[in-house]
């Protein structure tokens, strides 16, 4: 197995290339002057299983297009082509969900493995076998060793949403609390009711992504309306665009724990948990 890696996340591939006892090839990727992206392979590849790790993160379509380019040209030689996505990108519409899964199969991808899809919908849009990996044990064991027995509530900040909380807290042996939101053309979030019971308790915020953290901070400030006692967040995916940190920063959430499927400054308030495990397990089973 040879296992490539696009420029997206060098950090996450060199892990899981190192559980997996793998050397890690990193293709040579140029721009021209007109951003015109040209990507050449190095490593032997012929009548090889060849794994590719590329997250479609910021700036997504350099990143997509560049695995595009790369898968193509992995094809022509290698045996069967796995395409690792960390962070499925273009995953919150599904017209634009459905033409990346068809792109990705005419570039020549025979497989397909990802974390926590916006949603499970976006696996029947593929004709080449998807695995979806959750993180449901991971969020799971770190919220049960960081509060022991004082296990906080479960909080969905909407519909789409509460499936992922139920399942967390289901793991937990909690309660869940569900919040249902409004969003308004200018990207603006509204908090129409809440169910289930905050007051005096401990809330986690449970969600895929944090991109602009509109939701997440409406979501905290109306938590702390009803008495929440304190507030954190699990997100899978940081997206975390520009001014997202700093509205976070001045925010009821007490600190924001995601997953290192996107490659993303930090900050005190953000807490990483690694999936290279969960992905490298995916890759090559034991």
């Amino acid at each position: 197995m040879k296992f490539i890696t696009g420029s997206s996340h060098y950090r996450l591939s060199e892990k899981i290339a190192a559980k997996l006892f793998l050397s890690l090839d990193k293709p040579s990727v140029k721009y021209f002057k007109d951003h015109e992206i040209s990507v050449q392979i190095d490593a032997s590849i012929a009548g090889e299983d060849v794994c590719i790790l590329q997250s479609l993160s910021y700036p997504i379509n350099d990143h997509l297009i560049e695995l595009l380019i790369l898968v193509n040209e992995t094809k022509k030689k290698a045996k069967e082509v796995t395409v690792i996505l960390p962070y499925f990108g273009y995953g919150r519409s599904f017209s634009s969900s459905a033409l990346i899964a068809r792109l990705l199969e005419t570039a020549g991808v025979d497989r397909i493995i990802t974390i926590g899809l916006h949603s499970p919908e976006i696996e029947t849009f593929f004709k080449i076998p998807i695995k979806n990996l959750g993180v449901t044990h991971l969020f799971g064991l770190d919220i049960k060793n960081r509060y022991k027995n004082d296990l906080p509530v479960i909080v969905s900040p909407d519909k789409g949403g509460e499936k992922r909380a139920r399942k967390l807290a289901d793991y937990l042996k909690t309660d869940c609390v569900f919040l249902h939101k409004e969003r308004h053309m200018d990207g603006g979030v509204k908090i129409k009711r809440i169910t289930g019971d905050a007051k005096e308790r401990c809330c986690i915020i449970v969600d895929d992504i944090v991109d602009s953290a509109e939701t997440l901070t409406c979501t905290a400030k109306v938590l702390k309306e009803v008495g929440a006692s304190s507030i954190e967040a699990y997100v899978i995916h940081a997206v975390l665009s520009e001014g997202s940190i700093e509205k976070l920063e001045q925010s009821n959430v007490s600190s924001l724990t995601v997953t290192d499927t996107i490659n993303q400054r930090l900050t005190e308030k953000i807490r990483v948990l690694g999936v290279s495990e969960i992905l490298a397990k995916a890759i090559k089973p034991e």
